[in-house]
């Protein structure tokens, strides 16, 4: 099962392969158009993304994607908290951010969860800034880069 927050018109959802893709947005304008391009499979929510156990079970995803939408929402601690809540154990959450000083924020913010209580064993929040990727391990709470998709084995 996968999920992208700020699904919008679903152009990344479309390039996933998964039995049940999953979409998250506020606008109802962009999930329509993401209803046509992804099909009557897809389970597109209108939704906040600070709210996201409102919507869907906790620890039910596998993977979930937010791209370019942390810069855009007033509590982005609490979105990564919501994401971190609805993954598997050993699930995997893509976040990408397009600015330093952003990125350096949710370093911040990332760095003071408490590994349990996000329900992430083995690590598994990154941040995918620019061409790079940096994994986030909640053994050492460390960063490390990645440098190609496939380290994250999907």
């Amino acid at each position: 099962r996968v999920m992208e927050v700020g699904v919008g018109a679903g152009n990344i959802l479309q390039q996933v392969s998964a039995l049940q893709r999953t979409g998250v947005d506020l606008s109802e304008f962009l999930l329509e158009k993401a209803k046509r391009r992804l099909g009557p499979d897809a389970v597109l929510i209108l939704g906040n993304a600070e709210r996201l156990t409102h919507y869907v079970q906790p620890k039910s995803f596998d993977r979930i994607f937010c791209s370019e939408v942390l810069e855009h929402v007033q509590y982005p601690g609490k979105v990564l908290s919501e994401m971190a809540a609805c993954l598997k154990d050993d699930g995997i959450a893509v976040v990408s951010v397009p600015n330093e000083r952003m990125i350096n924020t949710l370093k911040t913010i990332l760095k003071s969860f408490p590994a349990k209580s996000c329900g992430i064993s083995p690590p598994l929040f990154c941040l995918q800034i620019r061409i790079s990727l940096l994994k986030l391990s909640s053994k050492n709470r460390s960063f490390s880069t990645l440098t190609k998709m496939t380290d994250l084995r999907f």
